[in-house]
């Protein structure tokens, strides 16, 4: 069952369990996005800390939760703060290979070759969260992330020049 234990989840079901790392360090990266990227530098090691003690317990948590709140994390920093474009796709592409049917990876893997001027791997896993059809339990974010999607292939990177 997935929860969002976050802060409270360690408190309640205890250090070993994986709900807890994963939404604590989730809901640091949605604290430090709303604060700005600069102002939230000093969450980047909260962050790291608690998704690896997360790998360390199930790295497939949320279906590679965990390698793509870090692939992330990598995409959003600016590359003097130790991240990069590249580090960023090496652990989207470990979350993809846990939950290769996460639209959110996917999205989150365009960006990231979008970034790498890799147009073409951009184009097609924003076609894949498109044409993917709801599986045995229907993801509620799924709308969501097929107009993402969309509205990204509509941007200025996707037009033929």
């Amino acid at each position: 069952m997935r929860t969002r234990a976050g802060f409270l989840g360690l408190l309640v079901l205890g250090p070993g369990r994986p709900e807890g790392h994963y939404w604590l360090g989730v809901d640091y990266g949605v604290y430090g996005q709303a604060k700005g990227v600069l102002s939230g530098l000093s969450l980047v090691g909260s962050i790291k800390d608690e998704m690896n003690k997360e790998l360390a317990i199930d790295p497939s948590y949320d279906d590679g939760g965990p390698d793509r709140a870090l692939g992330r994390m990598y995409y959003e920093l600016p590359g003097i703060f130790g991240s990069g474009k590249q580090k960023s796709l090496e652990q989207l592409l470990k979350s993809e290979r846990m939950g290769p049917c996460v639209g959110l990876t996917r999205i989150y893997l365009a960006d990231t070759y979008l970034a790498l001027k890799d147009v073409a791997k951009a184009r097609q896993d924003l076609e894949f969260v498109i044409d993917t059809e709801p599986g045995l339990q229907p993801n509620p974010e799924a709308a969501r992330e097929k107009q993402m999607a969309r509205e990204k292939l509509e941007s200025k990177e996707f037009q033929v020049k």
